[in-house]
């Protein structure tokens, strides 16, 4: 992602880019210092079908 593609990432109109499931294109976009510090990184827990969480996930 260039400079011009970085004032996505801001402002009232800014998109959130989620990566899941897929490691070489996290290792990818996070190898580069710059992107690292645009992106914050979530590990989330897996939810379990007919858990609580996933019913909850589900509203």
């Amino acid at each position: 992602m260039g400079a011009d593609h970085k004032h996505l990432l801001q402002g009232d109109a800014a998109v959130a880019v989620i990566l899941v499931g897929v490691p070489k294109l996290r290792e990818a976009v996070m190898s580069d210092e710059d992107k690292d510090r645009w992106f914050e990184k979530l590990f989330l827990k897996p939810i379990n079908a007919g858990s609580r969480d996933a019913e909850h996930f589900a509203k």
